[in-house]
């Protein structure tokens, strides 16, 4: 569904959004699927007054139990169109299993690579950042972190500071940063990335 067509589906389930950007934020935190709005939306209605958009998202980003949670919340005739099943938490645990086998087969194929190849090669240190990245999608900062600031300095070490492999590092650890909101930690990595590529 396009952004367009999830906020007015969501305008028309509220009535009334007072928030456009937190309106936004939510919609495509729910990756813009139809049930899962309208879930959410049936879920601040019933809480209202309180519970609004900004309210539920914040619940919604503490974690997979509340987040399954609140995709799972029935009370009656609280389910979003006369009755339907509770797909979206069906689709939800899915995909969230995926990410999980997904970031397991990396594990894996990062220690694999490091057993064999050894931890500095090329392609552990490719594992690694693979993992990290699996690890930053499923808003794992902390682990992501950890594996990029591997990275980052084998990279440094064994490449150079101005290598590019070392700054497309320096640039995911910065990202990191930024969602962990350690903005000037990241400023600083983002300052010498630019320097280094111009």
């Amino acid at each position: 569904m396009a952004q367009s067509d999830a906020l007015l589906l969501l305008e028309r389930k509220l009535s009334l959004l007072s928030d456009k950007d937190s309106a936004e934020e939510l919609v495509r935190t729910l990756e813009y699927v139809p049930l899962a709005i309208s879930q959410a939306a049936a879920y601040i209605q019933r809480m209202s007054p309180w519970s609004s958009v900004e309210k539920y998202l914040a619940e919604f980003r503490k974690g997979e139990s509340k987040r399954a949670w609140l995709l799972g919340h029935d009370e009656g005739e609280f389910r979003r169109e006369g009755g339907a099943s509770n797909a979206i938490l069906a689709t939800w645990q899915s995909k969230w299993l995926v990410n999980r086998g997904e970031a397991t087969r990396k594990y894996w194929e990062e220690k694999t690579s490091k057993a064999k190849l050894g931890a500095d090669h090329p392609s552990t240190l490719t594992s690694m950042a693979n993992l990290a990245s699996t690890f930053w999608n499923q808003g794992r900062w902390e682990e992501a972190e950890k594996l990029e600031v591997q990275v980052m300095e084998t990279r440094k070490a064994k490449l150079g500071a101005d290598h590019p492999d070392t700054l497309t590092s320096m640039g995911n650890l910065a990202s990191t940063y930024r969602n962990q909101g350690r903005w000037d930690e990241a400023e600083k990595l983002e300052v010498q990335v630019m320097d280094r590529t111009v």
